[in-house]
C-alpha cells in the first residue's frame, strides 16, 4: 500500500506526539532513526503518526515497508535518517539528566479513587531516590542521563567504561512494597534485555526485606537504596 500524501509539518507533529507519549514496545526501531533537534525517533512509528495527523486514520505498519522506502519518504522532506544499529549512546548527541521536581504537589483528584497524599509521597519519594542516584555517580565520575523520546521508559542509564548500565527507581509505600519490587524487577529486566545493557539495576528509597536482595541477586539485577549505592560502583570493578 502506498503511503499517503503527508507533509514535513505532519511529521513535526508526529515527533512532537512522540514526545509527550513516547513509543510503544512494538513500534520501536532497531535498524534506523530519525535525528531531530537532538533526539532519535522511530521512522515508521512517526510516519503512522504524521498519516495520522494528515488524514486522521493511523497508517497500520504491515501497510508499508520501513528501511528504503519510509526513509526515504523522511529524507524528502528534510529529516535526517542515521543507521543506528543496537542501542548505543556513543553515537548518540550528548544525553542529559533531567532533574525530577522533589517537591511536585499532585492534580486535585476524587480521594476515594486515589489518595492524594499518597501519590505526592510517591512522586516525592521517586524523585529524590532519582536524584540522590544520580548525584552519588557525578561524584564519582560517571555521567547519567534520562532517556530520549524513543527510549524505553527507563529512569537512569549511565556508562561505566565499556559497560552499559541501566537503573529503574521505585518507592516502597507501606504495604505496597512488594508489588512496587515486584513491577520494578520485571522493568529493569526488561530494559535490560530491549537495550543490551550489561548491568540493571533497582534502586528503591530504603532497604526492602532480605528475601527481595536474594531474589534480585539470584536474577542478575544489582539491589540498592541510600547508603549502599557504593555497590554500583563496585559491581564495576
Amino acid at each position: 500500500m502506498p503511503i499517503p500524501e503527508i507533509t514535513r509539518t505532519d511529521v513535526l507533529a508526529a515527533l512532537r506526539r512522540i514526545d509527550r507519549e513516547g513509543v510503544p514496545a512494538s513500534r520501536r526501531s532497531t535498524k534506523f532513526s530519525i535525528r531531530y533537534d537532538g533526539n532519535l525517533y522511530p521512522p515508521k512509528y512517526a510516519i503512522s503518526l504524521a498519516v495520522a495527523e494528515a488524514t486522521g486514520g493511523e497508517l497500520s505498519p504491515s501497510d508499508f515497508s520501513g528501511g528504503r522506502e519510509s526513509n526515504s519518504l523522511l529524507e524528502s522532506l528534510g529529516f535526517e535518517v542515521i543507521q543506528t544499529g543496537e542501542w548505543d549512546t556513543r553515537s548518540r548527541p550528548k544525553r542529559e539528566y533531567r532533574r525530577p521536581d522533589e517537591n511536585p504537589g499532585t492534580k486535585p483528584t476524587d480521594p476515594f479513587v486515589r489518595d492524594p497524599d499518597k501519590t505526592e509521597r510517591g512522586l516525592r519519594v521517586h524523585a529524590k531516590t532519582q536524584n540522590a542516584l544520580h548525584d552519588f555517580l557525578a561524584e564519582h565520575g560517571l555521567e547519567s542521563w534520562s532517556p530520549d523520546p524513543g527510549d524505553p521508559a527507563y529512569d537512569l542509564g549511565w556508562r561505566d567504561g565499556e559497560r552499559l548500565c541501566v537503573a529503574e527507581i521505585k518507592s516502597l509505600p507501606e504495604g505496597g512494597e512488594s508489588k512496587q519490587l515486584r513491577l520494578g524487577l520485571g522493568q529493569v529486566l526488561d530494559y535490560q534485555d530491549d537495550l543490551g545493557a550489561h548491568l540493571a539495576v533497582l534502586a528503591v528509597e530504603r532497604r526492602p526485606p532480605d528475601r527481595w536482595v536474594r531474589l534480585c541477586k539470584r536474577v542478575g539485577v544489582l539491589l540498592v537504596w541510600p547508603g549502599v549505592f557504593e555497590r554500583v560502583i563496585e559491581a564495576g570493578e
